[in-house]
């Protein structure tokens, strides 16, 4: 990490160093990206403006001013918070903590705006040279974050934030024995299983969608739209140790579905074992005898759940499984469906003696 003056940085996970705006004690704070600096005599950055983040709750952009006692720092890797401070680079977004008692106005940008006295700057993110095309010829800007990628619009309109895929390493579940409890050779296998599975979201049409999207409201405010994939240990036992691939898809700038399958794996090896082979039954009942101890009442819901049945929508919990189908599998319900089937009674009775998870010993 880099910094102008000595300080502590613990690095937070993406989104809330995007969406933060929550004041702590007697300090202000505000999240936002930068859109003018002001240059002081002999070169430097004095202040400079910050538009917030609409998510937050701070609505109007607020000057930012800076002393010799303002911290300057970034859990970005490949960049340099000085270059801020020197004026080498501008187009940045930040997480700045103030003194709210230090309140002022000042005129930038031609715009007369509160001003405070900043005691940390954080550098969240940067734009990037880098550009994506959509299917109309509309050029957009990469921003990087940390763990994430922002795509933003000529006019600076953030469309789509795509957070890097986390997991399955340094992902874990109190509830489950997680990717480092596994022998080497399995952590291998399973690294390159989830390698080779990649993004399950088509990035392109994701981008279109929230295009279209902006082109119909036209609202800067409503953006941007966020897109995630993580990797998750959700049970285990001696044998075997169960992941889930959550998918975050956006609805709008301010909701979203998941989308949730399985994979299970021998923990020894780390190869990939097939679901159905964890019950007894044949694997073309296994959706059917699944329904039929769920007590799903509802004949429409319980045919369009067979209908839609897969197994990698098994998720599994130390002490049940989940049923989850993902929004628009099934007709009748306009969300995404979850249903818990308990490991006893008949359950355990359709699954393998050798499968059934069990919570691990941590002591």
């Amino acid at each position: 990490m880099k910094k102008r003056t000595l300080s502590l940085f613990l690095c937070c996970a993406f989104l809330l160093l995007l969406l933060s705006a929550c004041a702590g004690g007697n300090a202000g704070e505000i999240a936002g990206k930068v859109t003018a600096t002001q240059t002081k005599e002999g070169g430097g950055v004095s202040a400079f403006l910050v538009e917030p983040n609409p998510a937050t709750e701070q609505k109007k952009p607020v000057a930012i001013l800076i002393s010799n006692l303002t911290d300057f720092l970034s859990p970005l890797n490949d960049l340099d918070p000085l270059d801020f401070v020197d004026g080498l680079i501008q187009d940045v977004a930040v997480t700045v903590t103030y003194n709210p008692a230090s309140s002022s106005k000042v005129t930038l940008d031609g715009t007369e705006v509160k001003a405070y006295e900043a005691t940390e700057v954080i550098i969240t993110g940067y734009r990037t040279d880098k550009t994506t095309t959509l299917k109309d010829g509309t050029t957009l800007t990469l921003w990087q974050y940390t763990r994430a990628t922002g795509y933003a619009l000529e006019d600076g309109t953030e469309l789509l934030v795509c957070g890097d895929t986390q997991g399955p390493e340094n992902t874990s579940n109190a509830q489950s024995d997680c990717f480092e409890d596994i022998t080497p050779a399995a952590q291998k296998a399973v690294s390159a299983y989830y390698q080779e599975q990649g993004p399950l979201y088509d990035l392109p049409a994701q981008l279109e969608q929230a295009y279209e999207a902006y082109r119909q409201t036209k609202d800067p405010k409503a953006f941007p739209y966020y897109l995630a994939q993580a990797v998750v240990p959700t049970a285990s036992n001696d044998t075997l140790l169960c992941f889930q691939t959550v998918v975050t898809f956006p609805i709008d700038g301010k909701t979203s579905y998941e989308q949730q399958t399985s994979a299970v794996f021998d923990r020894n090896t780390g190869e990939q074992i097939d679901i159905t082979s964890l019950f007894t039954c044949p694997k073309e009942e296994l959706g059917s005898r699944l329904l039929d101890i769920s007590t799903v009442s509802d004949p429409t819901l319980r045919e369009e759940m067979e209908k839609a049945f897969r197994p990698d929508y098994i998720i599994f919990f130390p002490d049940c499984i989940r049923l989850s189908f993902p929004q628009g599998t099934l007709p009748s319900q306009e969300h995404t469906f979850l249903w818990d089937i308990d490991y006893k009674g008949e359950l355990s009775k359709l699954m393998e003696p050798w499968a059934i998870p069990k919570a691990p010993d941590k002591g």
